[in-house]
């Protein structure tokens, strides 16, 4: 059994925490907006200023433990049979 790469899995948690963020953008910033904004107007209710980087930090956080569950999975799986000639 070798050593996680911890380098990669930094990377690929930035990666995998960018890819979240613009679909969470994506999603819930253009797509359903207006969605969105009537039920939060019919609670009176609206996004504080504090919550986006939340929301930015929280998507790099789930990246990064998505990527470190991907390295031990791959890390504790057996390489794959190679075909016989």
């Amino acid at each position: 059994m070798g050593r996680i790469n911890w380098g990669r899995v930094f990377v690929g948690g930035l990666v995998a925490g960018l890819i979240i963020n613009l679909f969470e953008y994506v999603t819930n910033g253009v797509v359903l907006a207006a969605n969105w904004d009537a039920p939060m107007k019919a609670l009176g209710r609206h996004l504080p200023a504090n919550a986006i980087p939340v929301f930015i930090v929280g998507g790099f956080i789930a990246g990064s433990r998505q990527s470190g569950y991907m390295q031990l999975l791959a890390h504790d799986s057996a390489p794959a049979p190679r075909p016989q000639d």
